[in-house]
């Protein structure tokens, strides 16, 4: 993590040693253990809390992750090599199907963090990612401590990244509600794309097994171009029923990518059109993985 760290010349300097056959270490496993958090009362904390926001009430260290936020926002560019994708596809609509797989992605890692929360930055505070494996740099920062507002910027020879995200989080007795507000944004191929994220919702909060789900709509749209746009809509579980994860079907492979769709598609038509959706998805991570019904 850095603090107040510059981003400019010397930014980019950094990356192209870097990129010229140096290699930065990784790790792939923390430093230490995590604390238990098995003798923690959440009902003592929450209790005088139900309705509010939770971003102004005090949490025990035991049920924070070893992450803050702004390196959470890093996390969604995991899987960056579909919008590499995307700047390389000359049909408009290809291009839009890579960007909408990209902004499904960014949920991956929530299917199986739902029992910690990252740290909440100070105001003022940066983070810096560069990762030339990938090609991308990134940097965010806390630009507002009430409410708390993150803002970050990634950017490669294929694509920009940015986006402005605030959180409101409402606890409702036995489940705590996460409803984000804001716009990410990608550049690439010349276009300009924007999308908004759902709301997620942490069940079994108090007792039982912690599970995550994200339900609502994102509208992708080309802000440069309205022929095209994507609307995905991320269902509710239904009431009484586990979260089961989705099973995808290959439906061929052309240069290292697949075409998959659902292998349990709904009856009937799906918006104006009865075809199941297709997402374009590289081969190389193994098809999509398990992850909250979508």
């Amino acid at each position: 993590m850095g603090r107040g760290r510059s981003w400019g010349p010397m930014a980019g300097e950094r990356l192209g040693r870097v990129g010229r056959g140096g290699k930065l270490p990784h790790r792939n496993c923390l430093p230490a253990p995590s604390v238990p958090a098995g003798d923690v009362s959440l009902w003592n904390i929450l209790r005088n809390n139900v309705g509010k926001d939770l971003s102004k009430v005090s949490m025990p260290v035991q049920l924070n992750e070893p992450l803050n936020t702004l390196q959470r926002l890093c996390e969604e560019l995991e899987y960056s090599t579909l919008l590499d994708a995307a700047s390389r596809c000359a049909d408009p609509c290809e291009r839009l199907v890579c960007v909408a797989a990209f902004a499904v992605s960014a949920y991956a890692s929530t299917y199986y963090r739902a029992g910690s929360k990252p740290f909440n930055p100070v105001l003022g505070e940066t983070y810096e990612c560069v990762r030339p494996d990938k090609g991308f740099r990134f940097i965010s920062e806390q630009v507002c401590h009430h409410p708390p507002i993150s803002a970050c910027h990634a950017e490669s020879d294929n694509f920009i990244f940015w986006q402005d995200m605030k959180w409101k989080n409402k606890f409702w007795g036995k489940s705590l509600e996460i409803v984000p507000v804001g716009t990410v944004n990608v550049k690439l191929f010349g276009d300009h794309f924007e999308w908004n994220k759902v709301t997620s919702c942490i069940h079994n909060i108090l007792s039982g097994q912690r599970w995550i789900e994200h339900y609502g709509e994102v509208l992708i749209r080309n802000v440069r171009d309205s022929s095209y746009h994507c609307k995905i809509t991320f269902c509710k579980v239904g009431r009484g029923r586990a979260p089961q994860p989705p099973l995808w079907t290959p439906l061929g492979d052309e240069g290292g990518a697949g075409l998959c769709r659902d292998s349990a598609p709904p009856k009937g038509p799906v918006g104006n059109s009865p075809a199941p959706l297709l997402l374009l998805l590289h081969m190389s991570f193994g098809g999509p993985q398990a992850g909250p019904p979508v």
